[in-house]
């Protein structure tokens, strides 16, 4: 207790916030959307709306909703955590696409680790270690795919999907040794 407190005040609260989530991108447009985002029935076997992702894949993840007991279900009793379908059997593999990793307004940028187009709910499953892994090995074997094998030149990752070498990349990100299906 007081000043001898783990915390280092005498309050016992510690001196400064913890953020758990740092920014997040907006993604290009893409499935529907004008402002890209995995949301959380992209996620959930037991929601509708979830989209298929495999045409524009560059990895997969897989963790429950890694939430900390935040109320974001709160219309539905008994308003907690637990009864948003957290748990991994509720839980499915995401296959990340290529467009939650470049924002807009910005061609020549990928995005790896915590900060690609996810809604709150969607971090709480891509932001633990494997996610991050995935999400950062993806983003650098396609810069390096970009490099080495990119055409014309001067191809951005923004346009690899409209230039139709989705499946060229898709192939290359395989042979790494990445995995972009269950």
């Amino acid at each position: 207790t007081g000043s001898e407190a783990l915390m280092g005040t005498t309050s016992g609260l510690s001196m400064a916030p913890y953020i758990r989530e740092g920014r997040r991108i907006i993604g290009r447009p893409a499935y529907g959307q004008e402002e890209f985002m995995i949301r959380e029935q992209d996620l959930r076997n037991d929601l509708a709306g979830g989209r298929d992702f495999s045409a524009t894949t560059i990895g997969l993840t897989h963790y429950d909703i890694d939430i900390h007991g935040c109320k974001y279900r709160n219309d539905e009793e008994p308003f907690e955590a637990s009864s948003a379908g957290t748990a991994s059997y509720f839980v499915q593999p995401l296959q990340v696409p290529l467009e939650s990793l470049i924002p807009v307004g910005i061609d020549n940028l990928l995005i790896g680790g915590k900060s690609l187009a996810v809604s709150h709910i969607a971090n709480a499953m891509t932001r633990i270690h494997q996610g991050e892994w995935i999400i950062g090995a993806a983003a650098g074997t396609t810069a390096g795919w970009l490099l080495r094998y990119g055409q014309p030149e001067d191809l951005t990752p923004a346009q690899i999907v409209t230039t139709g070498q989705m499946g060229d990349l898709q192939q290359f990100l395989r042979d790494s040794g990445l995995r972009l299906a269950w």
